[in-house]
């Protein structure tokens, strides 16, 4: 069944890492270029040393790197971030994890928002959702050797028969059999194919393809015999007038 987009795709993992990258950039402020002010915190924005090396964002300043920072000339201001993520949770992450959790309920709840919608659509073009309906597979039953000839097999309507379980699962698909099946050792002969409309028919029996059953392919030849002793075997010529009343003119087809 052709289902709707959904509005946000987004997991949980994806809420968590996007939240926290927020909450990174809104709790960074600028402090000044001191080492006091500088020591223990995290660098927010990247800063070029007078060689042209470059102190990454998100290194922490240590004593020794806040000093080398303050001796960069012209450099007042240092963005330095309040809060990140650490190795170790912290009160900060866990309120960022029940904050994804349940803005992940709520994803998961408005992408179903589609889903009625579109049944809505569906119901208005007048369409209606079928009941669930049992699986159906052809199944093959074979005679047991040593069954006589003139005895029937009779196999009643709700056998059980028994598939191997899906991919993943360990059950078995049972099936039962709709209606009562009557086997035979009778075995076809020939097969022959007729189609009235056309006065056709086809000779199938060597075929080991499928054929069409009910499209002939080659006409049928058509002979009335009258036999009559006592006008046939009489001396000299004869004439001889035959008439045919029909039921239904109409459906007779002439012949060359």
């Amino acid at each position: 069944m052709l289902q709707p987009p959904k509005i946000d795709n987004r997991t949980y993992n994806d809420i968590v890492n996007q939240t926290v990258q927020l909450a990174e950039d809104f709790t960074a402020e600028y402090v000044e270029n001191k080492s006091e002010a500088l020591r223990d915190r995290i660098l927010a924005e990247n800063i070029t040393n007078p060689d042209n090396s470059i102190i990454s964002a998100g290194t922490l300043i240590d004593a020794k790197l806040a000093e080398d920072i303050g001796k960069i000339a012209n450099l007042t201001k240092i963005k330095v971030k309040n809060w990140c993520q650490g190795e170790k949770p912290d009160p900060g992450l866990a309120l960022i994890r029940i904050f994804s959790r349940m803005a992940s309920l709520t994803i998961a709840r408005l992408n179903q928002v589609p889903d009625k919608n579109f049944l809505a659509f569906l119901d208005l073009l007048g369409t209606q959702i079928l009941p669930p309906q049992p699986a159906k597979v052809p199944l093959t039953f074979s005679l047991a050797s040593g069954v006589s000839d003139d005895k029937l097999v009779v196999i009643p309507a709700g056998t059980q028969i028994a598939a191997p379980p899906l991919e993943g699962e360990a059950e078995e698909v049972v099936f039962e059999t709709e209606r009562d099946l009557t086997m035979t050792t009778s075995q076809l002969e020939a097969v022959f194919v007729r189609q009235p409309d056309a006065d056709l028919y086809s000779e199938c029996t060597g075929k080991d393809k499928g054929f069409p059953v009910f499209l002939g392919e080659k006409g049928i030849s058509h002979y009335l015999y009258i036999a009559c002793d006592d006008i046939f075997t009489l001396p000299g010529s004869k004439n001889v007038t035959i008439k045919i009343n029909v039921f239904n003119p109409e459906n007779l087809t002439p012949q060359p």
